[in-house]
């Protein structure tokens, strides 16, 4: 068995492994909505063998409003105390088998280099549920703070009411730049036993839903110059 890939979708097959293996564990925990989910334009796989693992989306402040600002109702620049453009987000975080813990902290140890090693972001978010807060604080070794603030239920109801108020409700979560040096390094040694991390190639304005973003394979080029 090979080693696990945490990079970006490097085809289109890929980016739909993905949306595919989000919707499943949606709809395996209960809380799939109604609608069909809104899949991030970008994101981390977690691949091995031809198999997607796990997943996580990655959307900038600078590419409009953020689902945690929207759902808490919370202008970002306030709560994170820099511009808009300086903060991102974590999305759709999935993996295939939910105790992985080599894909988890790979798929969160890519972001966070992206962000804040390689990108000068200053803050990220993401809305959890306490037991997901608990693992990002605990496992990972990841500090992070909770904004008061307080869910805008209108939205949540349209949006997804099974996740939101079904059980314990999320609440959004912050981490600083300052803190990466802290636990960066350390993360990416816990991954290196069972996977690799490769974050140079990913670009957060790049939408790789679309089919024609991905290089076109040799053979492909090979028929069309034919």
């Amino acid at each position: 068995m090979n080693l696990i890939e945490i990079r970006p979708p490097a085809t289109f097959d890929e980016y739909q492994q993905a949306c595919s293996l989000v919707e499943t564990v949606y709809q395996e925990h209960g809380i799939a909505p109604q609608h069909r989910l809104a899949h991030p334009k970008a994101n981390f796989v977690a691949v091995q063998d031809g198999q997607v693992l796990g997943t996580v989306g990655f959307r900038s402040g600078a590419q409009g409003s953020l689902p945690a600002e929207y759902f808490f109702g919370f202008d970002v620049e306030e709560v994170c105390s820099c511009p808009r453009a300086a903060v991102f987000e974590i999305v759709k975080l999935a993996a295939r088998e939910r105790a992985d813990l080599a894909v988890f902290r790979g798929l969160i140890a890519a972001c966070a280099r992206y962000a804040f090693e390689e990108n000068g972001f200053q803050a990220g978010l993401a809305i959890v549920k306490p037991n997901l807060e608990r693992a990002i604080n605990r496992l990972l070794h990841i500090p992070s703070s909770a904004p008061e603030c307080q869910i805008v239920r209108a939205r949540a109801m349209a949006e997804n009411p099974l996740y939101f108020f079904e059980d314990v409700s999320p609440r959004p979560i912050r981490f600083a730049r300052e803190d990466y040096r802290f636990y960066g390094r350390i993360l990416l040694e816990q991954v290196q036993p069972r996977g690799t991390v490769s974050t140079y190639s990913f670009d957060h304005h790049r939408d790789y839903s679309v089919p024609a973003s991905y290089p076109t394979p040799c053979w492909d080029a090979a028929v069309v110059a034919a």
